[in-house]
């Protein structure tokens, strides 16, 4: 599986801080990054738990819910609306919350 990225979005993803931040204009490829990010994370760390946060649980749906399913191998991972849950074949999770 190739992956595309821009210079910004790798230095981001190749951070090695416990934490970090991605800034720009819309549709400057910030949540790409991060869906990737905890990608790479979720499949390097097997039984990792991550958490993805929106404003708002239509911002959640319309970026990063809609970006990881667009991304993901669904032999690698399946995800549970009712929940708000992905999980990776490997035992990682991914939560997606909202904090309006």
């Amino acid at each position: 599986m190739k992956i595309d990225v821009t210079r910004k979005q790798k230095a981001f993803m190749d951070a090695e801080a416990d934490g970090g931040l991605l800034g720009g204009a819309a549709c400057g490829g910030k949540s790409y990054a991060q869906v990737i990010d905890a990608f790479v994370y979720a499949l390097r760390y097997a039984g990792s738990k991550q958490l993805m946060l929106r404003r708002s649980f239509p911002e959640l749906e319309k970026s990063l819910i809609r970006t990881s399913l667009g991304i993901y191998p669904a032999g690698v991972y399946r995800y549970n609306a009712a929940r708000h849950c992905g999980r990776f074949a490997n035992g990682s999770v991914l939560d997606f919350g909202y904090c309006d």
